[in-house]
């Protein structure tokens, strides 16, 4: 049962949807982001949808259809070193798609979309010599650059501060029970990651 609602945990918590989660999240949250139409924000949760989990889970099955890997869990660093470069290209792209936007895009939209490519990419690297958890990277990232958004827009409180880290605990629950990483590698997942969100208060 344990082993099974692990499998679950992966795959709801999984690193390609969290900056979904997050947009949605700070959109729901009372600050200037609240002034924005309902039309704008969906076209970014859309957009976010598409191009950090749609976009890079096709690729996925691509490379898991021709081979390139034997399975979707990637259980080795070696498996996991194009499908990290290549979800790191469309996280990329996506900011520099943002950037390139004929108008101004917020702040925290940036900085999310920055934020999530900088850990993807830092993954890549660091599984080049050494296997660690995408998962927590995702997690800490994100916990991080809630933390600096709290702080920028005067919101959030315990009750928020306790769920995220309810959810970074249920990820590392979940990725240990399925033996994918060890302790090690799962706490310096979330200590890349979260050094990584957190830098955000500087972006």
């Amino acid at each position: 049962m344990e082993k099974f609602t692990a499998k679950i945990l992966s795959y709801i918590l999984h690193p390609l949807l969290l900056p979904t989660y997050t947009i949605i999240f700070i959109f729901l949250l009372p600050t200037y982001l609240q002034v924005f139409p309902f039309v704008f924000k969906r076209a970014m949760v859309v957009i976010f949808f598409i191009l950090t989990f749609i976009a890079p889970a096709l690729a996925l099955l691509v490379l898991y259809n021709i081979g390139a890997i034997k399975n979707l869990n990637m259980n080795s660093a070696n498996e996991r070193k194009l499908p990290l470069a290549i979800t790191s290209a469309f996280y990329v792209s996506t900011y520099i798609i943002f950037q390139l936007f004929p108008y101004k895009m917020p702040d925290p939209i940036v900085s999310l979309i920055l934020v999530s490519a900088i850990a993807v990419t830092a993954a890549f690297f660091i599984n080049l010599g050494y296997k660690i958890s995408a998962h927590t990277i995702g997690t800490g990232s994100i916990v991080g650059y809630l933390l600096v958004f709290f702080y920028n827009s005067n919101t959030g409180s315990s009750i928020v501060l306790i769920i995220l880290i309810t959810i970074l605990g249920l990820s590392a629950f979940a990725r240990l029970k399925e033996n994918s990483h060890n302790p090690f590698q799962i706490y310096t997942g979330f200590l890349v990651g979260f050094i990584v969100g957190f830098s955000s208060f500087f972006m």
